[in-house]
């Protein structure tokens, strides 16, 4: 199993469809919440770099800094992907929410060479995560006039959204240097 994983609760059924109908805009707050914390972690993300590449170690604050923010970031999403209704709070995750994302400790020595080319090792997975992403969000406007019609949300619809969010969120937190096992397709049930 992959270090950095997602979990998602059970679908819930029926949906509240006046609430996915609105979606886009109850989002409009985390959006911003979002932007700024992520300007935050990219601070914290380039100075934990500097600290890995020079030591070898990762710091412990910093890695737990950035995984609030990889959760944080997968339960918006999740709930802008129409993953479930449960409004997320702001800049953290709730832990009886829907979602749940497990990240490694700063444990251990970091691999001080893959670290120094993070930004060139993760294109491939980067492209494959892009174009995952972009099916995802057809898939969830099909799933959005799906829920306000029928209140209903297909499984398999569900099911590839969370697992291209799962992928995403993995790839990310390989980048951000949560972990230096690299993020494989495969690792979410995608096989190539």
């Amino acid at each position: 199993m992959y270090p950095i994983d997602m979990q998602i609760a059970p679908a819930q059924s029926p949906r509240d469809r006046l609430s996915v109908a609105l979606r886009i805009f109850y989002l409009i707050p985390h959006i911003i919440v979002l932007y700024l914390y992520q300007l935050a972690a990219g601070v914290v993300m380039l100075v934990h770099w500097f600290v890995i590449v020079f030591t070898g170690k990762r710091n412990e604050s910093m890695q737990d800094f950035t995984a609030r923010y990889l959760s944080y970031l997968a339960s918006v999403t999740a709930y802008g992907s129409l993953l479930h209704d449960q409004f997320p709070p702001f800049g953290r995750v709730d832990p009886g929410g829907p979602i749940s994302v497990s990240v490694p400790g700063a444990g251990g020595d970091a691999n001080r060479l893959t670290v120094a080319l993070r930004l060139f090792i993760v294109i491939p997975a980067g492209i494959i995560s892009a174009v995952l992403s972009f099916a995802a969000q057809f898939v969830a406007i099909v799933s959005w006039f799906q829920i306000v019609f029928t209140g209903q949300q297909s499984e398999g619809m569900r099911d590839f959204i969370a697992r291209v969010i799962r992928y995403s969120i993995q790839v990310q937190g390989y980048s951000a240097l949560l972990t230096d096992e690299y993020p494989w397709p495969s690792a979410t049930g995608f096989s190539g």
